[in-house]
């Protein structure tokens, strides 16, 4: 499951909102240009955005965020696996 979402009673992927708004800050926060993935990470870790035991599994976890279009509401994989977007597609292509 990705960060940012959950599944309901009816087994439905949902949008859990706290988890969303750390992936949207982490979108937006790297759309500026001024940060690396790993000083993101890193500050994500001391403020306890992310909860990792070290700075490299945070980075690879910021980097998975980054690149994966799910979060734009693209369907993905063999079955077509949709996520509602949390993001929109100029935002992920202007990282990309």
């Amino acid at each position: 499951m990705l960060l940012g979402y959950t599944v309901d009673s009816n087994n439905t992927l949902i949008i859990d909102e706290p988890n969303a708004i750390i992936v949207r800050n982490i979108f937006n926060r790297y759309a500026m240009g001024n940060i690396s993935v790993r000083k993101l990470a890193i500050e994500m870790l001391q403020t306890g955005e992310l909860i990792f035991d070290n700075y490299q599994d945070a980075a690879s976890r910021v980097h998975a965020i980054l690149t994966n279009v799910s979060y734009t509401g693209a369907p993905i994989g063999k079955l077509n696996v949709k996520y509602p977007p949390i993001i929109d597609k100029e935002l992920f292509d202007k990282v990309a």
